[in-house]
């Protein structure tokens, strides 16, 4: 009986620590997921950034080559009115 006691003390203890340590690991892996999901949203905000930038660049570049274009035909109009 008494050898059965000690067993089973064993056996808790045993328990005991795996849990501390299953524990632990749950704790680690929240932590990492808390810093992951704060670096996918960094992303996402950098993402969309860079989306309104290459869109106001080209609307830029458009309206560039409209007045490329009107300043060259202009320029040709002149000539040919010469």
């Amino acid at each position: 009986m008494e050898k059965e006691l000690r067993l089973v003390g064993v056996n808790l203890k045993t328990l005991e620590v795996h849990g501390e340590r299953a524990l632990q690991r749950e704790n680690s892996f929240t932590d990492l997921v808390r810093s992951l999901q704060c670096r996918v949203k960094e992303v996402r905000i950098r993402w969309y950034s860079i989306i309104e930038l290459v869109m106001v660049m080209h609307d830029t570049l458009s309206v560039v080559r409209m007045c490329t274009y009107t300043f060259f035909v202009s320029l040709t109009n002149a000539r040919w009115e010469k």
